[in-house]
């Protein structure tokens, strides 16, 4: 910064009262006071805690000013931290300049910000002239903390969540993770006046994200530090998953009439369910008295099933979450061909003419291959 002041004449009395009397010889001397300040600030921007840094002030009179009376009068020139002064030993130069080299540090966190001040003056008449710096220093955040919905989450429900950082200079950059997954869809803002940077993250959880770590994580990326951070681990609630197995030993061999059929309703839930209701073709199957029915703790058994127990099978579980329905199961009753008509059937015919006779049976699956015997009796 350089500061100047115009060259300004004035009368200097040498060895006479303040009042001469007539008799008195006096000597006068024309003074020019000129003042050129110069503030060289070699140091960083930006400044690491612990390092210590040097401040040179000078004070210049101009090329132009006359030979005769340059350094007329020379220059103090002196650091102050408001009204306390820090140093006072100035040295003049071959070059007329007059420099005070101020050391600082080594710095701490406590010296962000604080001001320091050249003064420098050569004579009563002429105004002091100054100049003032600041320490800016580069720190790590000091405090990261995660606000919001610390309880149990539910899948698909977005919620806003907020992580700050306090402490750090320039301001904190705030990333979100999901374990190891970067997350996005957060807004962040910078609170100067407290010197905090916030970030506000909108979180919808999924069925991914149970069991998992949500990070909030603040660095300041000009320094070689670790982030600082803080982690909720993850209770996400969800609606039940049911899922119906059949048997085994049922699926390899089919299903024949008289047999006990067995159903299982696994359930994936958090929290626990409450309610599994079965269904029998879409509907409460309750309703079908003609199915001899056992339930307990999630399982289906149908005593000696017969035809009418073919059809589609779920089951539906409840927690507090919601309800949900499994897949469909279908059953398919297997019997033998026996006559679809009870009784003997009498077919007349002519000698010589020709018949049809039909052969009608109830099978599950289709008969493939048919049999016929002809039983003699007369002619």
């Amino acid at each position: 910064m350089v500061t100047e002041h115009p060259i300004l004449p004035f009368l200097d009395f040498k060895d006479c009262p303040h009042r001469p009397p007539p008799t008195s010889i006096c000597f006068f001397f024309l003074v020019f006071v000129y003042a050129l300040f110069h503030l060289d600030c070699p140091f960083q921007t930006h400044i690491h805690i612990g390092n210590a840094i040097k401040v040179t002030c000078q004070a210049l009179f101009p090329l132009t000013f006359p030979d005769d009376l340059s350094g007329s009068p020379s220059p103090n020139v002196t650091w102050w931290s408001g009204n306390a002064l820090l140093d006072g030993s100035w040295q003049g130069s071959a070059d007329g300049a007059v420099r005070n080299q101020l050391t600082l540090g080594p710095l701490s966190r406590a010296d962000l910000g604080a001001e320091y001040t050249c003064w420098a003056t050569n004579h009563v008449l002429s105004p002091p002239r100054s100049t003032t710096f600041s320490i800016d220093l580069l720190l790590r955040p000091l405090t990261v903390n995660m606000m919001g919905v610390n309880r149990p989450l539910s899948v698909g429900t977005t919620y806003q969540l907020s992580c700050e950082s306090a402490g750090s200079r320039p301001a904190a950059s705030i990333t979100w993770w999901l374990g190891s997954q970067k997350l996005k869809h957060a807004r962040e803002e910078h609170l100067e006046a407290f010197n905090v940077t916030r970030s506000v993250l909108s979180f919808t959880p999924d069925m991914d994200s149970l069991g998992q770590q949500l990070r909030c994580q603040a660095e300041n990326h000009k320094l070689r530090a670790a982030p600082l951070q803080q982690s909720w681990p993850l209770t996400v609630h969800y609606k039940p998953r049911p899922t119906l197995r059949l048997w085994s030993r049922l699926q390899e061999r089919g299903t024949r009439q008289g047999d006990d059929v067995f159903m299982k309703c696994d359930v994936r839930a958090d929290p626990p369910v409450t309610d599994i209701r079965w269904k029998f073709q879409s509907k409460p199957i309750g309703l079908f008295p003609h199915l001899s029915v056992d339930i307990s703790n999630g399982s289906l058994v149908l005593r000696s099933v017969t035809t009418k127990a073919s059809g589609q099978y779920s089951c539906e579980a409840t927690n507090a979450e919601g309800t949900a329905e499994s897949n469909y199961t279908t059953l398919d009753v297997q019997v033998l061909p026996v006559c679809a008509s009870d009784g003997t059937e009498t077919v007349q015919a002519a000698r010589g003419e020709t018949v049809n006779v039909t052969c009608s049976v109830s099978a599950n699956p289709e008969p493939f291959r048919y049999t016929w015997a002809l039983n003699v009796s007369g002619e």
